[in-house]
C-alpha cells in the first residue's frame, strides 16, 4: 500500500458507486467514533492488530457523544423507518455503533427496526504507517494533508509500511459501499444506511458521495480528483453525523 494507485481505476470505483447511489432509495449516514482512549493520549492508532483492542476503544466521553448523536439521530426518523449500521472493526467504531444504534432504538420516534451493527472491513481507518503507529498524531495527520492536497492517488514517502493514499481509500470504501448497495438492493425504500468509522476513512467517503450527487455530465475525473485533494473539507467531530442526500444539518454532539 505505498505505491501510487490507479486513478482510472478509482475513479471507475466512484462512478459505479454513483450509478448504485442514482438507483438507490435509502439514505446514507456517516458518523465518526466518539472520543476514543487514542483521542485521550493524543496517538494515532491506526493498525487494525490495535485498533481491534478494547484499550483502544472510547472514553467515557466518547460514550456519551455517541448516546446522545443515537437519541438526537432517532428524533429525525419517519414511522416505520429502517436502520441499517455498518461499522468499522476497530474498537472505537463498534462501541459507537452499538450505543448510536442502542439509542436510536430505544427512541419512541424510532418505531421501525434498528438493527444490529454489521462490522465491515472496508470501513477501517486509514492506514498511516507502521512508523507513525502508536505515536503523537499531529505531525503525521498534517502531513499526510499536506500532500493529499497535492498528490491524493499517492501516500507521502515517509511513514513505513502500509500507508494508504487518500485514493486508496477512496476505492476500498466505494467498492465496498457498491457490493453492499448491491446486496441490500431493494430493501432500501424507507431506510437509513448509517456507515460508523473514522475521520479521514468518512472524509474520503464523504468527498466520494458529494461527488456522486453532481449531475452526470459533470462527474468528470478533473472533478473527482479535486474533490479527492479537498477531502479534509469534509471531516467530522467526534460522533458527529451527516446525512445524503443532505436533507438537513449535520449534527455534533453538545459536549464540552
Amino acid at each position: 500500500m505505498s505505491m501510487a494507485c490507479d486513478a482510472d481505476a478509482v475513479y471507475a470505483s466512484c462512478v459505479r458507486l454513483a450509478r448504485a447511489l442514482d438507483s438507490s432509495e435509502a439514505s446514507v449516514v456517516l458518523i465518526r467514533h466518539g472520543e476514543s482512549l487514542a483521542n485521550v493520549s493524543n496517538v494515532v492508532c491506526s493498525l487494525m492488530h490495535n485498533g481491534i483492542k478494547p484499550e483502544y476503544s472510547l472514553s467515557p466521553k466518547g460514550k456519551q457523544q455517541a448516546h446522545e448523536s443515537g437519541a438526537v439521530f432517532a428524533k429525525t426518523l419517519p414511522a416505520a423507518h429502517h436502520v441499517l449500521i455498518y461499522t468499522s472493526p476497530f474498537s472505537r467504531a463498534t462501541a459507537t455503533a452499538e450505543i448510536f444504534g442502542h439509542a436510536c432504538a430505544k427512541s419512541a420516534s424510532a418505531s421501525g427496526a434498528v438493527e444490529q451493527p454489521h462490522v465491515v472491513e472496508w470501513l477501517r481507518e486509514r492506514c498511516f504507517g507502521e512508523d507513525a503507529e502508536l505515536k503523537p498524531s499531529n505531525e503525521p495527520y498534517e502531513r499526510y494533508w499536506r500532500h493529499d492536497a497535492a498528490d491524493p492517488f499517492t501516500p507521502p514517502p515517509e511513514g513505513g509500511v502500509g500507508r494508504e493514499s487518500v485514493g486508496e481509500v477512496a476505492l476500498r470504501t466505494a467498492s465496498g459501499f457498491t457490493e453492499l448497495l448491491d446486496r441490500i438492493g431493494a430493501t432500501t425504500i424507507g431506510t437509513s444506511v448509517v456507515l460508523v468509522a473514522h475521520g479521514d476513512t468518512l472524509s474520503t467517503l464523504a468527498a466520494v458521495l458529494a461527488f456522486c450527487q453532481r449531475e452526470e455530465s459533470e462527474r468528470t475525473i478533473q472533478a473527482f480528483t479535486d474533490a479527492l485533494r479537498a477531502h479534509r473539507s469534509h471531516g467530522l467531530k467526534q460522533a458527529e453525523y451527516v446525512t445524503f442526500p443532505r436533507v438537513g444539518v449535520s449534527h455534533e454532539t453538545a459536549l464540552t
